[in-house]
């Protein structure tokens, strides 16, 4: 049985660039190849993403 390709395409929440995903899977991790900034897939047609909890905690000013 063969798998299926399938890319999709996102833009950058942070500086607006094309983020292309292979075969995405909602929860995936994904970093934009411009800013370097982590997301993580929350839809996958149409492909979003939304910033990635990587378990900092802001500091309040």
């Amino acid at each position: 049985m063969l798998r299926q390709k399938f890319e999709a395409t996102a833009t950058c929440p942070n500086c607006g660039a094309e983020i292309k995903v292979r075969n995405p899977k909602i929860g995936q991790r994904v970093t934009c190849p411009e800013c370097d900034e982590i997301f993580v897939v929350v839809t996958i047609e149409p492909l979003e993403l939304d910033w990635a909890d990587l378990g900092f905690e802001e500091e309040e000013v």
